[in-house]
């Protein structure tokens, strides 16, 4: 996939440069996989010219807008980020001594019914003993939105709509996110 993103960022940039391609916009793009829950830094973002009409309509145009912001989904190499593929303006602030896990909730009915600034209270089972532990008071940061089909050069968003991003405590980030990691969460609405 790397070495295809890759291909098109070269082909692209070579029509750019031919003044045959048409019009071009400047994008920004992922210099690597950008995993959801991420603070993004410059580092993390690369500045290309893509020919304007294969942009999609909420490109991000700048790496400052999207620099010390939280990735709502998964982006990888070479994809050009969208502002649905970051926390706005809007965004509560991250409290402190707290981190971003993204985590995947199985049943969409429940989904549905979460929005991002309330409370969910997670299920976490250790994979050892089988014994169930509530975590309650967890925020929820956001919801990401799957991306529409056709967002645009090399991709876009690979959220699924399965996918939440929540706030936790440090302490149990780890936890959490190793529960997230071998399964679904089981969730209740506080």
């Amino acid at each position: 996939m790397a070495v295809i993103a890759t291909m098109a960022c070269v082909f692209c940039l070579a029509a750019a440069a031919s003044g045959k391609g048409g019009p071009t916009t400047t994008v920004v793009t992922a210099a690597h996989r950008i995993a959801p829950g991420t603070t993004i830094t410059a580092d993390d973002l690369v500045e290309i010219e893509a020919p304007s009409d294969l942009v999609p309509d909420n490109a991000l145009t700048s790496g400052a807008e999207a620099i010390g912001r939280i990735a709502t989904s998964g982006a990888g190499s070479g994809v050009i980020l969208t502002r649905d593929d970051i926390l706005g303006d809007d965004s509560a602030a991250i409290t402190p001594g707290a981190v971003v896990v993204p985590i995947r909730i199985a049943n969409d009915d429940i989904i549905s019914l979460i929005r991002p600034g309330g409370t969910i209270r997670l299920f976490l089972t250790d994979p050892l003993t089988g014994e169930i532990t509530g975590v309650p008071g967890i925020r929820v940061v956001t919801i990401p939105q799957p991306a529409a089909s056709g967002s645009g050069l090399m991709g876009g968003s690979t959220s699924s709509p399965d996918t939440v991003l929540i706030e936790a405590p440090e302490a149990l980030a780890a936890q959490i996110a190793t529960a997230a990691a071998g399964s679904t969460m089981t969730v209740a609405i506080e």
